[in-house]
């Protein structure tokens, strides 16, 4: 299931994507239901049930890129995780870390997946990467690793923009980690075998129209 969430005439509004049509999750009064996608993972068990019925029963129209907002428009956090494909630590000619390297991004660099995304004056070091997004669906704590995808209510994919320069200026990457750009979050069951995606070993490519950008090996 492919969940996004769109613009409106009536305000921003949590759906249900198919075949390039959309159809908006309502309620039992066939009134828009959530405002995005946060809105709907945060009314747990009744959100996922609303979403199944939008999949049997929704009204599905076609739907324009240019109604596409990031699914989540006010995450509570954004933790990122730096260092985490072999070819991209020895291109840029570091050693291979024993632990993740963790950093945060405020949740106002998240941009719509169609916007532009202004760059910097002051730098001409801009660079992107194509990642791969968990978005945590429920709370948790101490959760092993075999329960972990659990917790995940869907994956999506993200253009992280960096200003190297900036990045490199101190030991904290903070000041050098600016927009990302999101579509929608397809749920695990409907990912393309996610624990693969996820685990060693996992593959990741970026491609443009030009030709493939990136493909990395993760570590």
């Amino acid at each position: 299931m492919r969940l996004a969430t769109i613009s409106s005439p009536h305000g921003s509004a949590a759906v249900v994507v198919q075949d390039g049509r959309a159809a908006v999750i309502e309620d039992g009064n066939r009134r828009r239901a959530y405002a995005d996608v946060g809105a709907l993972l945060a009314d747990g068990t009744a959100g996922q049930e609303a979403a199944k019925r939008t999949v049997a029963t929704g009204r599905f129209e076609a739907l324009e890129r240019s109604q596409l907002l990031r699914p989540v428009l006010a995450p509570g956090a954004v933790v990122c995780v730096g260092l985490n494909y072999r070819a991209h630590i020895l291109e840029m000619g570091r050693e291979l870390p024993e632990h993740p390297t963790y950093f945060a991004k405020l949740p106002r660099a998240l941009t719509d997946p169609y916007s532009e995304v202004p760059l910097p004056h002051a730098s001409d070091c801009v660079d992107y990467e194509g990642e791969l997004v968990a978005v945590i669906g429920r709370g948790g704590r101490d959760i092993p690793e075999e329960e972990a995808w659990s917790a995940v209510a869907g994956v999506t994919l993200m253009n992280d923009v960096s200003v190297r320069d900036f990045q490199r200026r101190t030991l904290q990457w903070f000041a050098g980690k600016r927009s990302s750009r999101r579509r929608w979050l397809t749920t695990p069951s409907s990912a393309h075998e996610p624990q693969d995606q996820a685990g060693a070993g996992g593959r990741r490519a970026t491609a443009l129209p030009a030709g493939q950008a990136q493909d990395a090996t993760r570590t």
